[in-house]
């Protein structure tokens, strides 16, 4: 049998062929974090964005509105609208149209934060990981009856991750998809995000969107943006002058995590990291600036929120004597920055690197939000800082900026991790007793002291704290060389 080749057919066909990836790629699209179930910033002019063929114009409607709006894609096919967002609300649909039409479905409005940082930040309620020496088990404390009742579909969860997760250049896409919160997907998700999340959603009412871009054992330089790191002269010239130990070079995941996130609308955003730093002692406060600058400078919304957490007392890992109360040290220094807070951490530690108490840090994150960025007075959201110290006689003073209630010993005891000095810098355990609102230091061994340091050691769980229940603040009133 003759097989007989219609040759036009063949031509179209091959020229459909040719041009159909054109042809898909004049299609609207959408920036990765546009997706079923997410949340959009309440009351604010969101912006959406994506792709369309050039000089299309596009169509953007949510439906608790009458107007649209519309924008026009440039000369490389993007296109950028901001829709007006009402109060927290939902499921509402939103509607993208060009020459084809998306549908997003149970969308919500509300409070939505960005989580950044490694482990502690990245770390579900449960998890086996094996090793070469075994399997290692990471839990939270009650993780089993916290993912059954961690059911709350207002709370929505974006987890940020690319393959490669590190770039040299910025990338436009990232991968992932807004899950709704319910008892199996608790299972791996974020544990201190998520009761941020609750405590706020619990409290203000209103659906909570949640963005996590964390990765563990990652350090903070491939976290800078470009921009921050040129803001903080500190910042450059360290990593200019410094040979670079870093597992990947500076902004290599923000080009890969945060840059695909700019501009969607935030509230603010929360950090934990700092362990895979802990070498660092003051130049951690300035690499904090130039973080804090580079987000702040790429989304465009002014100064927003940015609380971060305390290291937590651990022994065993800060193979350096006063690793950590280096590194605390630079984390107070970095709330001289506008419109930050630092969740404290050594009461509820474990002395592990991963403390299973998750649930006091998110909430201790959630109540310097509640207070600083939702107005609620009656917040006790921090806890005793020192302040001043006055020398009398063989005793020392210590004054402290103090948010709320008196000052207490956490388990009755006389207060411990008290230490004190004379001329000689050497420092000696100090009896501390309370006196109202300061704290007295004196040492028999020191009849002429003239510094005090407070739990200043990588294990210390010191037992000062205010009866609103928030830990003391380490601290040290010298200024001596401790490198």
């Amino acid at each position: 049998m003759t097989i007989r080749h219609d040759k036009p057919s063949v031509l179209m066909a091959t020229l459909f062929l040719v041009l159909l990836p054109a042809l898909a790629n004049a299609d609207v699209s959408l920036a990765s974090l546009f997706k079923d179930n997410m949340v959009l910033q309440q009351k604010t002019q969101a912006p959406v964005w994506g792709q369309a063929e050039p000089g299309e114009t596009v169509v953007i409607k949510g439906d608790w509105q009458d107007m649209a709006v519309s924008a026009t894609a440039d000369t490389h096919g993007k296109w950028m609208a901001r829709i007006a967002t009402p109060t927290a609300g939902g499921p509402y649909t939103l509607t993208i149209k060009g020459r084809n039409s998306l549908t997003l479905k149970n969308v919500m409005i509300g409070e939505v934060w960005v989580c950044g940082g490694q482990s502690n930040m990245a770390m579900g309620f449960y998890r086996e990981k094996k090793t070469t020496n075994g399997t290692i088990t990471y839990k939270i404390d009650n993780h089993e009856q916290e993912r059954l009742e961690a059911n709350y579909p207002d709370i929505r969860v974006f987890r940020a991750t690319n393959r490669p997760h590190a770039s040299s250049e910025p990338v436009d896409t990232v991968r992932g998809q807004w899950q709704v919160c319910d008892p199996q997907m608790a299972q791996t998700m974020p544990a201190v995000p998520y009761f941020f999340a609750r405590e706020l959603h619990q409290d203000l009412n209103v659906p909570i969107g949640l963005i996590i871009n964390a990765i563990s054992a990652t350090q903070i330089e491939p976290w800078m943006s470009p921009d921050g790191i040129a803001s903080v002269p500190q910042v450059q010239e360290y990593l200019e002058n410094t040979e670079d130990s870093t597992k990947l070079a500076p902004s290599a995941l923000y080009n890969t995590s945060v840059h695909p996130l700019v501009p969607y609308a935030i509230r603010g955003a929360i950090w934990y990291q700092g362990e895979s730093n802990f070498g660092d002692h003051m130049i951690y406060a300035h690499k904090m600036r130039a973080l804090i600058n580079g987000w702040r400078t790429a989304w465009q919304q002014g100064d927003f929120p940015f609380y971060y957490v305390q290291l937590a007392p651990c022994n065993g890992f800060y193979k350096e004597e006063m690793a950590l109360p280096k590194l605390w040290e630079a984390q107070a220094a970095a709330l001289e920055i506008a419109n930050t807070g630092m969740a404290s951490n050594s009461d509820i530690s474990d002395l592990d690197l991963h403390p299973a108490n998750k649930q006091d840090v998110g909430k201790r994150l959630a109540m310097w939000a509640l207070a600083k960025t939702y107005g609620q007075s009656d917040i006790v959201y921090d806890g005793p800082r020192y302040k001043t110290m006055r020398r009398m006689g063989n005793t020392i003073r210590i004054s402290f900026n103090n948010h709320g209630g008196r000052l207490m010993s956490r388990d009755g005891s006389p207060l411990d991790y008290f230490t004190v000095a004379g001329a000689d810098r050497s420092f000696m355990p100090a009896t501390a007793e309370i006196d109202g609102d300061t704290v007295v230091v004196s040492s028999a061994e020191v009849p002429e002291p003239v510094a005090v340091r407070f739990g200043w050691k990588n294990d210390a769980r010191p037992n000062l704290m205010s009866d609103a229940g928030l830990p003391a603040y380490p601290f040290r009133t010298d200024a001596w060389p401790i490198d």
